[in-house]
């Protein structure tokens, strides 16, 4: 191995590493954020499920009256 396919070798295997943290690091913030936008959507679909439910008791409370 000469000198300049050691140091081509040495710069690929960096270049390398680097975009693999990189994509790393994506794909963690890219997961974080399906995680926060699911989480939201789980809540709000509970929040609306509660008022329903809340609806449908007073419905019957009315009805057994």
């Amino acid at each position: 191995m000469t000198n300049g396919t050691y140091f081509y070798s040495l710069v690929s295997f960096i270049v390398l590493s680097v975009v693999i943290i990189l994509v790393y690091i994506f794909l963690s913030l890219y997961m974080k954020n399906m995680y926060w936008h699911l989480k939201k959507l789980i809540d709000t679909t509970d929040t609306q499920l509660t008022r329903i439910e809340s609806k449908i008791d007073k419905l019957q409370k009315k009805k057994k009256k």
